[in-house]
């Protein structure tokens, strides 16, 4: 499995290499997948549509596809480069991958390219607003929806491999050994000493995946 997304319990994707299911809180369901190209990825969804992009790593080209509420796919997207995930917002909804590669879907629908000059990987994102944007996977970026991204400085040598937050001033950025957490003003380190993989939590607490299961 490539992993979960969804907007609430009754409301999640399991999104994997070739298939797709869904759980409507009572049971799964197999969702159909048109013949895309490439393999699966990444998943983003907000209830209404759900986005997924696909690569072939071999060829560095991309495709990002939509599923509509009526349950229509159609290809929404194409890239040369390798995409790795899709996610943020229904208004600030980004695919971002290897080589600093990185699409912003803009109100007409077509996707913007903002990608950045090194030779980064990125792979998580939060998007806490429209102007106020954290991607992160070799290092982490910060944007305020205007196309440009900055590299942000943590208090710590290591490289920023995931990223999540719960507003513009309650932000987490986790790397191979530590745990950050920004509070709208600076950067300072939880006490977490651990590798940090994909973040997730709700209002009352953060949960914390760990890659070399210590």
């Amino acid at each position: 499995m490539v992993e979960l997304v969804g907007t609430n319990s009754g409301d999640v994707y399991a999104i994997g290499r070739d298939a797709i299911a869904h759980w409507d809180g009572k049971t799964w369901s197999d969702v159909e997948i048109p013949d895309v190209k490439g393999d699966v990825f990444g998943g983003w969804t907000d209830g209404k549509q759900l986005i997924i992009v696909t690569n072939d790593w071999d060829k560095s080209t991309s495709w990002i596809y939509r599923r509509d509420e009526k349950g229509a796919w159609s290809l929404d997207g194409r890239s040369k480069g390798v995409l790795l995930n899709v996610g943020g917002s229904s208004d600030a909804l980004y695919a971002i991958g290897n080589q600093g590669l990185i699409l912003h879907r803009i109100k007409s629908g077509a996707w913007r390219d903002e990608t950045v000059q090194h030779a980064d990987q990125y792979s998580q994102i939060y998007a806490a607003s429209v102007d106020d944007i954290y991607i992160a996977g070799s290092s982490l970026l910060h944007s305020r929806g205007d196309g440009k991204w900055s590299d942000v400085k943590l208090p710590t040598t290591e490289s920023a491999t995931t990223v999540w937050g719960r507003s513009s001033n309650d932000v987490f950025a986790g790397t191979m050994g530590e745990l950050f957490h920004f509070d709208g003003h600076a950067w300072s380190k939880t006490g977490w000493t651990r590798d940090v993989g994909p973040l997730a939590g709700n209002a009352k607490m953060v949960l914390v995946t760990n890659l070399r299961d210590e």
